[in-house]
């Protein structure tokens, strides 16, 4: 699974459910800058090892820490077929999504920039 861009990669067994959080300090961004942050991700082909996941919706953020977040983008990672979606597919093989965007603004900003990526329904157990 390792390709071009990607020295190291995580590979998970029998997903039930799935949070990832990234955090960044705000003060090594440049301030008055618009930054984007993008999920780039590869499902197994037979699709046997992420049963949580699934046509299951899961919530993509981008915030600074301790601000009020009520916005967030719900995306399936793996629609029934045909559905329309919210990723493409890159030429290495891989899926990208924007998570969202943020405005880094010296006045306002917290000490820490962070992405959540959190899977919003946990399915039963299927063997």
């Amino acid at each position: 699974m390792v390709g071009d861009w990607f020295s190291e990669v995580a590979k998970l067994d029998h997903v039930w459910w799935l949070d990832i959080k990234g955090k960044i300090e705000s003060r090594k961004l440049s301030p008055k800058t618009n930054y984007a942050a993008h999920l780039v991700f590869k499902l197994a082909e037979n699709g046997r090892h992420w049963h949580g996941l699934r046509r299951r919706p899961v919530l993509l953020r981008v915030y600074f820490e301790g601000a009020e977040v009520e916005e967030g983008n719900m995306v399936v990672l793996d629609p029934p077929e045909g559905a329309p979606t919210d990723f493409h597919e890159r030429a290495d093989g891989w899926m990208e999504i924007k998570m969202g965007e943020i405005l880094t603004n010296s006045e306002m900003m917290a000490p820490l920039f962070s992405v959540l990526m959190r899977s919003i329904t946990i399915a039963s157990k299927v063997d």
